[in-house]
């Protein structure tokens, strides 16, 4: 059962105390502050309960998350693996920006060693999700 952590403009957190997958709903334009607040309840879940999995649809996402990148990759993603992080996904839109950013995430969460991948679709994002959890 998916429990809602945190919501704000932006976004919607849910936690599957089950799977211990994070399902991330980010909509809205970006807003850095609302992103990091967000980011950082994501943490907080994975301090206290732990995390394997994250499932980030940013499909109904407008503008740039640049900024949060570094801290994503520097700070966040670290800390996630710390605390049991094994496998991202995002769900992306057409959005050009987006698409590009997510490309960049996707690429330093496998560099962290994170498998990680990019869909358009929620459920098969879920799927994959669950289905790499099963081979670990």
């Amino acid at each position: 059962m998916k429990t809602l952590i945190y919501s704000n403009k932006i976004a919607e957190i849910r936690y599957d105390t089950k799977s211990k997958i994070i399902y991330a709903d980010y909509h809205g334009i970006v807003e850095y502050n609302l992103a990091e607040n967000a980011i950082k309840s994501i943490n907080q879940v994975a301090i206290n309960n732990g995390i394997v999995g994250v499932i980030a649809d940013v499909s109904n996402l407008r503008g740039s998350f640049y900024r949060i990148m570094d801290y994503m990759k520097n700070d966040g993603f670290p800390l996630l693996i710390k605390y049991g992080l094994r496998v991202h996904a995002q769900v992306i839109s057409e959005d050009i920006i987006i698409h590009n950013l997510s490309n960049r995430v996707k690429d330093f969460s496998k560099e962290l060693g994170i498998e990680s991948k990019i869909f358009t679709d929620a459920n098969k994002a879920e799927k994959w999700v669950k289905s790499v959890l099963k081979e670990k």
